[in-house]
């Protein structure tokens, strides 16, 4: 017998025991090495932590300690934490209501201080939150702090040397801080845990995004200051904490992040051009008002299909048993996905106004972003990234050459945008729905 498996140390027993619901379908060595290092435990984990050689090591001796996975047993109903997703997407929308809230007021500034950093500050957002959270599991949320405070530290020089270099206005400086505090307030508040307190601190954004949309200009502007500033010192608080261990991602980490930074890239690409140029031809809140219903929405489906998943984990002990509870969940939340599609349709086969047709883009834009985030969480990021930028690139091209075709632009901007998000949606469902019902994308 390996001596890693002899004698059991406690806290190898202890993880075995927090683990067996989630590692109970696992049939091998290697099926229980992918579970653990999806939860951040890797070879220096494993050795620091848990006195085994390597990751396999350590699975192997979970593996035995856990013995066979115990009979199905019937799990209670479900419950969702219906508060905390409120609040997180509470926080997802800050940035779209302070953009939509500020967009009447920004139009004659120039693209590095408003879109431009929007986009770069979206996409290293994405970055930065998937290397904070690797962070935060092996080092603590004292570590993971300090490191988003780095990174938007740097993105934050690099944005400066580009607006001292293209000549920019004080009004420039202030916009383009204000879009940087945001973004890092909010990814530190979603990785160390302080989503309710930065939340409670960022409805101020909310209420200076209203005063700005009733005219109230210098009102708006003072509050949003101060909400801002506000937000970045909480969420930042467990920055002084005591910090673990030293945390050193390895380059597949890196790629994996520059994948997610590409991805919320063209995300914001697809807002820029869906959203906020439409808001110059029609109300904002026309525009708007399906994202903001859609965000908390996402939230809770997502949170749903992975409790239901994870409840399927741990009753059933077959792994083909397993694979068809899977697929009903999948499809179940397909249909679920495929709402923004019939909504979107539906509002465009009656639209007769830009007004109209907005609401049926920004549906089904609300409905695309969902599809982005079951692609990446399933591990398709390639196709998460091939349908933002596609829909990015065909919206783009329209915008420049129906103005060129076309005398009636607002009309055909709106309607153009609308049916090309509905022809690109379809495959991208799919895609999706496969993607869920795949077993092996669990692990």
């Amino acid at each position: 017998m390996s001596a890693d498996l002899v004698p059991v140390a406690p806290a190898s027993a202890l993880l075995a025991r927090q683990m067996q619901a989630r590692l109970g379908w696992a049939a091998d060595t290697d099926e229980v090495a992918a579970i653990l290092e999806s939860t951040g435990i890797n070879d220096r984990v494993a050795d620091r932590d848990y006195g085994h050689s390597s990751v396999f090591a350590l699975a192997r001796q979970v593996l035995a300690t856990i013995g066979q996975p115990d009979p199905p047993t019937l799990q209670g109903r479900l419950r969702l934490p219906v508060t905390s997703a409120m609040v997180r997407a509470g926080l997802y929308l800050t940035p779209t209501v302070v953009a939509v809230g500020s967009a009447p007021l920004l139009g004659t500034l120039p693209w590095y201080a408003t879109t431009g950093l929007l986009i770069a500050g979206w996409g290293a957002a994405q970055s930065l939150a998937y290397l904070g959270y690797s962070s935060a599991n092996e080092s603590g949320r004292a570590g993971a702090a300090r490191r988003l405070a780095l990174g938007f530290g740097a993105l934050a020089a690099i944005w400066t040397t580009l607006l001292v270099l293209s000549g920019a206005s004080l009004t420039s400086y202030l916009v383009s801080a204000a879009q940087l505090a945001l973004f890092a307030a909010n990814t530190a508040a979603l990785v160390t845990g302080m989503e309710r307190r930065t939340l409670a601190v960022a409805s101020g954004c909310w209420i200076a995004a209203g005063a700005l949309i009733a005219g109230a200009g210098n009102v708006g502007v003072a509050a949003l200051g101060i909400s801002l500033t506000a937000m970045l010192v909480v969420a930042y608080l467990p920055a002084f904490g005591r910090g673990g261990s030293p945390w050193r991602p390895d380059l597949r980490r890196y790629a994996t992040a520059a994948g997610h930074g590409v991805v919320g890239a063209g995300q914001a690409v697809l807002f820029v051009l869906v959203v906020l140029q439409l808001a110059g031809t029609v109300a904002p809140a026309a525009t708007s008002a399906p994202l903001l219903v859609g965000v908390p929405l996402t939230e809770l489906m997502l949170l749903w299909h992975q409790r239901r998943v994870a409840d399927g984990r741990a009753r059933l002990a077959d792994r083909a048993a397993f694979r068809r509870h899977v697929r009903r969940v999948g499809n179940g939340t397909g249909l679920a996905l495929a709402l923004p599609l019939v909504i979107g349709a539906s509002v465009a086969l009656v639209a007769a106004s830009p007004d109209a047709w907005a609401v049926a883009s920004s549906t089904l834009l609300a409905g695309i972003n969902a599809l982005c985030l079951v692609l990446v969480a399933h591990r398709r990021p390639m196709s998460a990234t091939a349908l933002v930028w596609f829909a990015g690139a065909l919206i783009g091209f329209s915008t420049l050459a129906i103005p060129v075709l076309l005398s009636t632009m607002p009309v055909a901007l709106t309607k153009g945008c609308a049916l090309i998000l509905l022809c690109l949606y379809p495959p991208a469902l799919l895609e999706a729905v496969s993607a869920m019902k795949d077993p092996w994308s669990y692990r």
